[in-house]
Formats: C-alpha cells, sequence, structure tokens
C-alpha cells in the first residue's frame, strides 16, 4: 500500500481498512490476558448444551440448569466436544485475519470430513507452555450436526444468538457463528448502524428543541427590557416630538419674519425712493406694495424703485398724463416685492 492509493482511497475502504486495524488492536490486547481469562465475546443469552440423544440441556456455571425456558429465549447454543474435534496448530506470530487464512489451507490435514461439509471456529492465539511458539486451537464440527442443533432449538422455539464449542472449564469459547452466518444457517446479527442513527437522529432533534427554547428565552427577555424601558422610550419621543414641533415652529417663525418684515420693507423703499418724492400712502400686504403719493421735478420713479434688488416688478396704476399740482406730481405705483431669501 502505497501513499497515493491511501488518498484515492473511497470511503467504503477507508471504513474497512479502519475496522480491521481495531479488531487486530483488540486481538492484541486479547493476547495479552491468560487464557483462563479469555474466554471469548459476550454473546447474549443462556447457554444450552446439544446434545443428539437428550437434545436440549440448558447449564449454568457447568452446572445443569433447571429454570424453564421462555419461548422465543435467546440462547447461546453449545456443541459438546465430543460431537466434532478440536486440534492445536502452531501459527507464527502474524495477525488474526492471516491465521484463519492459514487454518483454511490446513483444514484438510486436520480433519478426515470434506471442507464443505464442516464448520470451523478457530481461537486467538496464545503461548505454548514451556515453549516462545504461539498456537491456535481450531474446533471442527460436521455441518450436519450444527444443522441439527440449529433445528432442535428452533423446534423448541429458541433463538440461537450465538453456536459454540462447549468449553472446557477456564478456556476460551470457541465461536461457530461466523462460519454459520457466511453459510446462512445463522442470522447476521443485527447492525448497530440503526441504532447510532436513531441515536444522532435523537441528538438532532434535541438539539434543535434547546436552540428552540433558548431563543424562545432569549425573544422574551428582549420583550422583558422592553417593557421594562417602555416608559423611558415614551418620554424620549415625546420630547423627540416636541423637539421637532419647536424646531418647526421656530423655522416658521423665521420665515414669515422673513417675508413679513414691515420695517424692513419700508426701510428699503424710502432708500429708493428718490430725491423730491414724498409718500402719501403705504399699503404693503406681504408680497405687494401700493405707494400713493407727489414727486417733483422730471424724475423717473419707477425706474428708480426698480433699481432696489428686492423690487420685481414697478406697475402704475393711474394714467399716464396727469396735471401737476402746485405739491408736485402725483403718482400710484404697485410694487412687487421679492420674497426673502430667494
Amino acid at each position: 500500500m502505497n501513499l497515493g492509493a491511501v488518498v484515492n482511497a473511497d470511503m467504503t475502504t477507508v471504513r474497512a481498512w479502519l475496522v480491521t486495524a481495531v479488531q487486530w488492536w483488540v486481538g492484541q490486547l486479547r493476547e495479552l490476558l491468560p487464557e483462563r481469562l479469555r474466554l471469548g465475546p459476550a454473546v447474549p443469552g443462556r447457554f444450552v448444551v446439544y446434545d443428539s440423544e437428550s437434545g436440549l440441556n440448558p447449564v449454568r456455571k457447568n452446572q445443569p440448569d433447571t429454570r424453564p425456558l421462555r419461548s422465543r429465549a435467546r440462547i447461546v447454543l453449545a456443541i459438546p466436544e465430543h460431537l466434532g474435534l478440536i486440534r492445536t496448530l502452531p501459527v507464527p506470530r502474524i495477525g488474526m485475519s492471516d491465521i484463519r487464512r492459514m487454518v483454511n489451507l490446513e483444514l484438510e490435514r486436520l480433519t478426515p470430513l470434506p471442507i464443505e461439509d464442516t464448520v470451523v471456529a478457530v481461537s486467538s492465539r496464545f503461548a505454548l507452555e514451556g515453549s516462545d511458539a504461539a498456537a491456535v486451537r481450531v474446533a471442527i464440527v460436521p455441518k450436519a450436526i450444527a444443522v441439527k442443533a440449529l433445528d432442535t432449538a428452533a423446534e423448541a422455539g429458541l433463538v440461537p444468538t450465538a453456536v459454540v464449542m462447549s468449553p472446557a472449564a477456564g478456556r476460551e469459547l470457541l465461536d461457530f457463528s461466523p462460519g454459520l452466518r457466511a453459510l446462512g444457517l445463522l442470522p447476521a446479527r443485527r447492525s448497530p448502524a440503526a441504532i447510532w442513527w436513531g441515536v444522532v437522529g435523537f441528538a438532532l432533534v434535541l438539539n434543535l428543541i434547546v436552540l428552540v427554547v433558548r431563543d424562545q428565552q432569549s425573544v422574551s427577555r428582549l420583550a422583558a427590557m422592553v417593557e421594562a424601558q417602555q416608559p423611558a422610550v415614551s418620554t424620549a419621543r415625546r420630547l423627540a416630538a416636541r423637539s421637532r414641533a419647536f424646531e418647526a415652529n421656530a423655522d416658521s417663525l423665521a420665515e414669515r419674519r422673513q417675508s413679513h418684515e414691515a420695517l424692513a420693507t419700508l426701510a428699503a423703499v424710502s432708500a429708493a425712493l428718490p430725491e423730491g418724492a414724498w409718500v402719501q400712502r403705504y399699503i404693503w400686504d406681504g408680497s405687494t406694495l401700493r405707494l400713493t403719493g407727489y414727486v417733483r421735478g422730471a424724475v423717473d420713479l419707477p425706474a428708480a424703485l426698480r433699481r432696489d434688488p428686492r423690487v420685481v416688478s414697478v406697475r402704475s396704476t393711474r394714467p399716464d398724463v396727469i396735471a401737476e399740482t402746485p405739491g408736485g406730481k402725483p403718482y400710484d405705483l404697485t410694487l412687487t416685492l421679492r420674497a426673502a431669501g430667494r
């Protein structure tokens, strides 16, 4: 295996590598235990020993178990050693997967039965007494006996979860279940994936519920804060409204003062009137100004008034030919004034 194969491997291949590595690591740890403590993987159910003559015999701690078996009870079906055979096979210190392949190659030498008519179980590797060499125990049972044992358990309404070689005291269980499952004689173990996915789904739903509840609590706290600050906010809003109204009134008053400044208009008209003109009547309505009076001499009064930048237009409301009186020539002018600020 090179780095390119690792990088280009798909998830299925990586998962298989990880499972194999974990199995190898667990096997190495088990081999560190003494054989009397190495009793094999835990299997659910009561031990029931199958015998071709007496049928099914429940046992507990190598003693007969008189407790009745319930219908559909989960059991561990044990086949006595005298219905099969056990061989001790020296092996090198290699992994268990390699040892199982080695056992498959040695089966023809280990049993007189045809390979296709047998079911095999392999123990963990252990050290031979008085030697540094390692060995495994190989249990071989005819397939017909395993099928008969399973049929007897099914007729009794029992559910075998595993099929093992009935062990001697302190010996490791020799489990035929993998071989029987490969042959389709024993149901496959329920995959824990569904349970783990259920746990993941439950955790996801729980997290969503917690998030929703916390969000509702945050909204409730925010609403409580807003409610507590409502009097201050209302006061601030009223003050802001009053301030805006005051500013609007001030702007309106300033505009009105600019557009209705009578004294300023009077001063401007007085400055614009030429020498010799005097006013008899002054009428001002904010936008127009009417002037009536007398002017002495040849003075162009409308032209003089138009010089003022505030005067937009000058219009005479009397005939052009007016008889001059001793006080001067009368005039009646209407002035349109430009609004202040324009």
